[in-house]
């Protein structure tokens, strides 16, 4: 199992130094996802929703409407 970490770390470091990489940050209001992640969660006590669960389904459902964002 050790070897197949180092393997791993070995991949990680090579892409992260020799792929380019870029970034994007945007500033975002997100009053209205944290009101429906609200009333979600009240409508279910078995099933708490996060706001990582919305905006991964977001991102998914834009992958597929776009599918050459998807980088």
């Amino acid at each position: 199992m050790t070897n197949i970490r180092k393997v791993i770390a070995s991949r990680l470091l090579e892409s992260k130094t020799t792929i380019p990489h870029y970034y994007l940050q945007e500033n975002i209001n997100m009053d209205n996802v944290l009101k429906l992640r609200k009333r979600l969660n009240e409508k279910n006590e078995k099933i708490k929703i996060s706001v990582n669960d919305i905006i991964v389904k977001a991102v998914s459902l834009s992958c597929v409407d776009v599918p050459e964002c998807n980088s």
